[in-house]
């Protein structure tokens, strides 16, 4: 079976001190088809993060996280690694704190669920989860497909198209002729599926931004 085809491995990583919360959610991940591991202490979850900058493996799943409101407020700065930002965050907790969630958002947020919640809810908020991020995942492959597709030199002649200079001074940046300059102009935006300048833009913003979020990883 073609890779593409198959749908990623499903993960749920749940960060909460009660033992019977990580129980609850294996008993749902075991009926829903998703793993959930976890972690009691915040600090094992962090330990775990450092492990993932340097050897990153989140980002081949459909992942999301299962935050204990309470445990995340003892991590210093109160911040996670930007690299996995964009992995949905339901954060679970007692109502007082459902008022202050603005404080956890430099740490991503897709829901919050005040306990004592039911196995229906949290069954369907981590669903809608990995619905979320399944998205992200499909996008981030559509970049990186198109950016697979350009030589060194097309995409070195994408990214001075994308600064706004012209076809005369792209050229002479890279000494080739203006009809180069316009061939490969014309290469980059149908490999890259840009009708429009804004749209090759776009592109490059997003491969640029994955390109950053590895190199935090690493």
């Amino acid at each position: 079976m073609d890779m593409m085809m198959q749908k990623p491995t499903r993960i749920a990583l749940v960060v909460d001190k009660d033992e019977a919360t990580h129980r609850a959610l294996s008993r749902i991940g075991e009926s829903q088809g998703f793993i959930v591991s976890g972690f009691l202490e915040h600090q094992d979850f962090i330990d775990w993060f450092d492990d993932q900058c340097a050897h990153p493996t989140v980002s081949n799943f459909n992942c999301c996280f299962i935050l204990d409101v309470g445990l995340m407020y003892l991590i210093k700065g109160g911040k996670l690694p930007s690299a996995l930002y964009d992995i949905p965050k339901i954060y679970i907790g007692s109502p007082h704190f459902s008022c202050e969630l603005s404080k956890l958002a430099s740490m991503g947020f897709f829901d919050f669920l005040e306990k004592p919640f039911s196995m229906k809810r949290i069954g369907e908020c981590v669903d809608a989860a990995f619905i979320h991020h399944g998205k992200i995942l499909n996008g981030v492959q559509q970049v990186l497909a198109r950016h697979a597709r350009l030589s060194k030199r097309e995409f070195e002649v994408g990214m001075l198209v994308v600064t706004g200079i012209t076809n005369l001074e792209i050229g002479e940046k890279l000494n080739i002729s203006i009809k180069t300059v316009k061939a490969h102009r014309a290469k980059v935006m149908k490999k890259t599926e840009s009708a429009s300048l804004v749209e090759l833009v776009r592109f490059f913003d997003s491969y640029l931004s994955l390109s950053e979020s590895d190199s935090n990883m690493r």
